[in-house]
């Protein structure tokens, strides 16, 4: 992967292909604007790989200390998988935005 120029956004953005060829979302600009696909050389992150729902219908987020890796690669389209049910899940009552059951 690394010899084919990957990196932690490529990675990502394929996740999103991935999805979006299945007829699903694409990422709202505030995905790509707040969320953290590396570790940051500034500040102490814990990279536990999470997906977050602010709870506002626009802003979601992952937390991710990507490596180009197949697991790691495989982890995108994971937590990429959580952000596609909260985009779908926007315009339910919070009680019912929870991953599906």
């Amino acid at each position: 992967m690394i010899e084919q120029g990957y990196n932690s956004l490529a990675m990502f953005r394929l996740a999103e292909d991935f999805y979006r060829s299945m007829n699903m979302s694409g990422m709202p600009p505030e995905f790509w604007a707040g969320s953290v696909l590396e570790e940051l050389p500034d500040r102490i992150v814990i990279c536990q790989p999470s997906a977050w729902d602010f709870c506002n219908r626009r802003d979601y987020r992952i937390k991710m200390c990507t490596h180009v890796n197949m697991k790691d690669f495989v982890t995108a389209h994971h937590e990429m998988g959580h952000i596609q049910y909260f985009l779908h899940y926007r315009h339910l009552p919070k009680a019912f935005r929870d991953g599906a059951n």
